[in-house]
């Protein structure tokens, strides 16, 4: 149960990061045609690539850093016996002689 969230998590952030840069590129489209001014024009297209940088870096930042956790939850849906908090005791037995 837990990893469908999280995948659904990344799945969401991916969606929704992607809709925000393509809606702020529309924005300063938009500014750019009803600006009159030419410095104008330069700081608000700077600030906007500026906000569209840091927004991709955090939701990469963000998703990078959740790829182990994924990846783990993943291999301990599909594979029970690979769990991070297992009995270790049962490997670690030897047959007796």
């Amino acid at each position: 149960m837990h990893v469908i969230l999280v995948v659904i998590g990344l799945c969401c952030v991916i969606v929704l990061t992607s809709i925000l840069v393509i809606h702020l590129r529309l924005k300063t489209k938009w500014r750019t045609k009803n600006s009159t001014e030419s410095k104008q024009l330069f700081s608000v297209s700077s600030h906007d690539r500026k906000s569209e940088v840091l927004v991709v870096t955090v939701a990469t930042s963000m998703v990078i850093s959740y790829i182990p956790l994924t990846c783990t939850s993943l291999v301990t849906v599909f594979m029970p016996e690979f769990y991070m908090g297992g009995n270790i005791t049962a490997y670690s037995e030897t047959p007796g002689p």
